[in-house]
């Protein structure tokens, strides 16, 4: 499990206010292999001086193996692997709470998770299973979805070029089959928690600072 800490930097001038919120917040990068979750996570991850947490290395050793494999995974594998998402998110900001608390400081608390989230009941289930923490701790996180997207032929040959990593090029067909794009009353716009991000043609600095220019526009 990669999880970081880095120093906060600056992105876009005006986005350092982004650090009055006072709930702690937990931000999950979604999307289909290949957008650059983990890049612009890590990004926030500064921006925000958070915590992270990279999801596909919370993935079961099974499910490694069958995505290594080019078998799509099923509902069935990934329940279990969005509620531990769900989970060490939310221990990372009641350590980060912790942390603050004994500082005395009012720094914001956020964590920046990567997780797919391809279909709106995944998303779902994570805040579901957030909440349900929330109910029997101290510290009441919210959960926000960034949701990246692209063209599948581009995600395609952007998988195709990676080296070391276990998901197949050949997943981003599946990913697309199954994948629902925030829309409606999850965004947002529309009172959700969810934005997207079309990322084609966008550096991931570009990326992350659209991000974090839409989340301090709703005082995120």
């Amino acid at each position: 499990m990669t999880i970081s800490h880095p120093s906060l930097i600056s992105s876009s001038k005006g986005l350092e206010s982004i650090a009055n919120a006072k709930s702690p917040t937990i931000v999950i990068v979604g999307g289909p292999a290949g957008t650059g979750k983990t890049t612009v996570g890590e990004m926030l991850t500064a921006s925000l001086n958070s915590a992270y947490i990279e999801g596909d290395q919370l993935h079961p050793e099974d499910n490694i193996k069958k995505m290594a494999s080019g078998i799509p995974l099923t509902d069935d594998d990934r329940w279990g692997w969005l509620k531990t998402v769900a989970e060490t998110s939310h221990k990372l900001c009641v350590k980060a709470a912790a942390k603050v608390n004994n500082d005395e400081s009012d720094s914001s608390i956020y964590c920046v998770a990567s997780c797919s989230a391809l279909k709106k009941v995944y998303r779902e289930t994570i805040l579901d299973k957030i909440q349900e923490i929330n109910s029997q701790s101290e510290i009441k996180a919210r959960v926000f979805f960034v949701f990246l997207y692209a063209d599948k032929q581009v995600l395609i040959a952007r998988t195709s070029a990676r080296k070391h990593h276990f998901m197949a090029s050949t997943m981003v067909n599946s990913q697309f089959e199954i994948m629902q794009v925030p829309e409606g009353s999850e965004l947002l716009e529309e009172g959700g928690n969810s934005l997207t991000v079309d990322t084609e043609g966008k550096s991931p600095e570009k990326i992350t600072v659209e991000i974090l220019e839409r989340l301090h526009a709703r005082s995120i």
